[in-house]
């Protein structure tokens, strides 16, 4: 299915015609476990009752589904919540996925698992990306920010993966934190090389999100969309396809693994509601956007680059 999109809002002349709509995710977003081991202070986490880890042959079907009718897509982010290293199989999982689906697989952790085997076993996968959530650049800010006492062991395990050739990147979330210390951030990891899915550089300074008003009350802008909506399909732990990995309380339900298939979820009536809602400048109409900080887009952007992936 193509939907040509007319865009009426404010950005771009009324009635100019922006682009094909994405009849397929760019980028699927697998939460194999929302457990975990942190308890960061900006973060929902702590506020999500149900928590557990995805059974094996969930998350197979899920695999197979996404080679079958998403082959296109230029990502798959094995992370939601939660910590994903805690999660037993996940290296496992990892080398599942890179057999099954030929795209960017990007990982999220807070390295505090990141065990020399974990880093040998992860330098042997293909087109992976590794992305530290340090939020730091001293051992009281991680302390503080985080609850881990685990900063200096981070660094060094940090520079075993790059010495095992493993493609880094190096986060922190602005939360609390002194220009000083985002300055000596920045200069530690400046050297850090160009990222495969969107060419900025390995480290990231990022916003602080309030997760659609649950960890604090912001309204959100009414202009522009959110790229989420548009390109990334988020799968839970137990299945559950909700609107986004914004959507801590899962308010808007577009599906389960469990008895649809994520070519229904990603094309059912109700998501392309929630679409047009956004393209036709209506983003506040949805409740759950009208309170979120996550930044709109001004303009359509394709969150991914499938050429990147010759590289491997």
């Amino acid at each position: 299915m193509i939907l040509i999109v007319i865009y009426a809002g404010k950005g771009l002349g009324a009635g100019q015609m922006v682009e094909n709509y994405l009849d397929y995710p760019s980028i699927v977003q697998i939460e194999t476990t929302n457990m975990c081991n942190a308890n960061c202070i900006f973060c929902a986490n702590n506020l999500i009752k149900d928590k557990g880890i995805m059974e094996e042959d969930l998350y197979k079907n899920i695999l197979k589904q996404c080679a079958e009718d998403f082959p296109q897509m230029g990502a798959l982010l094995l992370i939601g919540t939660g910590e994903p290293l805690i999660d037993p199989n996940y290296i496992e999982r990892l080398k599942l996925a890179r057999k099954t689906l030929y795209c960017w697989i990007l990982v999220y952790t807070n390295g505090s698992l990141l065990t020399d085997k974990v880093i040998e076993e992860m330098a042997k996968i293909e087109g992976l990306y590794l992305v530290i959530s340090l939020n730091a650049a001293s051992p009281e800010t991680r302390k503080n920010l985080m609850g881990l006492s685990d900063y200096n062991y981070v660094l060094k395990q940090i520079k075993k993966a790059e010495t095992a050739g493993i493609r880094i990147g190096v986060s922190m979330v602005d939360h609390q934190i002194s220009i000083e210390e985002k300055i000596k951030f920045v200069d530690q990891w400046k050297h850090l090389p160009k990222t495969p899915h969107d060419g900025t550089e390995g480290l990231f300074i990022l916003m602080e999100q309030n997760f659609a008003g649950t960890t604090y009350e912001s309204a959100g802008s009414p202009y522009g969309y959110c790229f989420r909506t548009l390109y990334v399909m988020n799968i839970l732990w137990n299945g559950i396809i909700n609107m986004c990995c914004m959507d801590s309380q899962n308010e808007i339900i577009l599906g389960d693994c469990n008895k649809n298939k994520l070519i229904e979820a990603w094309s059912s009536e109700k998501r392309l509601k929630l679409v047009n809602e956004q393209l036709w400048g209506n983003i506040n109409k949805i409740k759950l956007c009208s309170r979120c900080t996550q930044p709109r887009e001004t303009r359509l952007l394709r969150k991914h680059n499938i050429d990147v992936i010759k590289v491997f």
